[in-house]
């Protein structure tokens, strides 16, 4: 059953790495807007009208006495003109920049389900109870962290997507194409999650609290998998949903993230219930400088753009 599921995993990574290929290729194809400079123009073929005059030219009327051109027939021989290269315009890059983003996501998605339903499953369980989280954290040690570690990614490449879809809602100039602007919009988020583990090691590693830390961390991977699993029909819809619908889908999911935020701060309570009696201003001050202030300066930035 393991080496199995180890298959299973191998080949949902050839496909992720098969569509980052597919996605570096639509980056560079929008990347030339330069003519090649070892395409070929057909050569032009000389007037008829400039031939009979070339022919006659000498007056003798032999048809095989060829006279040389004149230095303006020369020169106008000379220009060749150009072909108009092709140029995507940016409807167009748009589209096709949706289109290979919405199928690459419904690939991997049909993928991971069909390889890890199992854990869709347990991760859905753990994010509404307790009880579930427990278990299914304590069912990580013998499965491993790979499968869950996949579902995680497939939820940056959805968030990363999502937020590609605000920045173009409120005008934010992010440069570069638009898979230059996904792709910063991703790392961007990887970022702040990986250093939100890497603090909470560095917490659970000084203080007496690593399984607890260890705990908490999980539920952010378990919360991050069921985000990302419910942020793929809002990416269809702002993908191509009418654009009337885009504000009501944009400020309804904020809402919803924002509920689920908070729900999971009260799940983090119940994993630091025995700390909160004697350290309570400690506690206060993680929350208040890990995870209200980095969401402060995230909004003050975005109030200061729009």
């Amino acid at each position: 059953m393991r080496q199995s599921n180890l298959l299973a995993l191998n080949r949902i990574l050839g496909w992720m790495v098969i569509f980052l290929i597919l996605c570096c290729t639509s980056f560079s194809t929008f990347a030339q807007n330069s003519a090649n400079p070892f395409e070929l123009t057909p050569r032009l073929e000389i007037p008829p009208s400039e031939n009979s005059n070339a022919a006659t030219s000498n007056g003798t009327g032999n048809p095989f006495d060829l006279v040389a051109p004149s230095s303006a027939s020369a020169k106008k021989k000379s220009v060749k003109p150009k072909r108009a290269r092709p140029q995507i315009s940016e409807e167009g890059a748009y589209r096709r920049f949706l289109f290979v983003m919405i199928m690459g996501i419904l690939l991997i998605l049909t993928l991971l389900m069909t390889a890890l339903r199992g854990f869709f499953r347990k991760a859905y369980g753990a994010f509404l109870t307790d009880n579930m989280m427990n278990q299914v954290y304590r069912d990580r040690e013998s499965v491993g962290a790979l499968p869950f570690l996949l579902l995680y990614a497939f939820f940056f490449i959805n968030g990363g997507l999502f937020i590609y879809f605000l920045s173009k809602y409120f005008n934010f100039n992010i440069p570069g194409g638009h898979f230059l602007q996904w792709f910063y919009c991703t790392a961007g988020l990887v970022g702040l999650f990986l250093l939100k583990h890497l603090l909470l090691n560095i917490i659970g590693f000084i203080f007496p609290t690593e399984k607890e830390v260890q705990l908490y961390s999980f539920l952010i991977v378990v919360f991050g998998i069921v985000l990302g699993l419910f942020l793929t029909p809002i990416n269809i819809l702002l993908a191509y949903g009418p654009e009337s619908f885009s504000p009501i889908l944009i400020f309804g999911t904020l809402g919803l993230l924002v509920l689920t935020y908070l729900f999971r701060y009260v799940r983090s309570v119940f994993i630091a219930e025995r700390f909160l009696l004697f350290h309570r201003f400690h506690f206060l001050l993680y929350i208040c400088t890990v995870e209200i202030a980095p969401i402060m300066i995230l909004v003050k930035l975005i109030l200061n753009q729009i």
